[in-house]
């Protein structure tokens, strides 16, 4: 395993002064009403930990709580299609 091989992980900061905040524990009832899908409640903290093929969640801790925002969701899932273009899972 050559990990000095491994791309950088694509990044995003939360700016949440600019941004629409979620708060993780309410991002599976977001995902449903945006995406018409059911989402087990502990999805969003493993995206965000571990991340889908190497991509995470961007989230942002204030007060205590950890958030991500509609833009970081947005800009999530477009860097997740990107990567799957290009391994050529479309």
């Amino acid at each position: 395993h050559h990990d000095w091989l491994r791309l950088p992980e694509p990044s995003y900061e939360i700016d949440p002064t600019r941004e629409r905040l979620v708060s993780m524990r309410r991002v599976p009832d977001w995902f449903t009403a945006h995406a018409q899908e059911a989402l087990h409640r502990s999805a969003p903290y493993r995206w965000a930990r571990h991340g889908i093929r190497g991509i995470r969640l961007p989230t942002v801790r204030i007060g205590g709580r950890r958030y991500t925002s509609e833009e970081a969701i947005a800009w999530w899932t477009a860097a997740l299609t990107a990567t799957g273009q290009e391994a050529g899972n479309v």
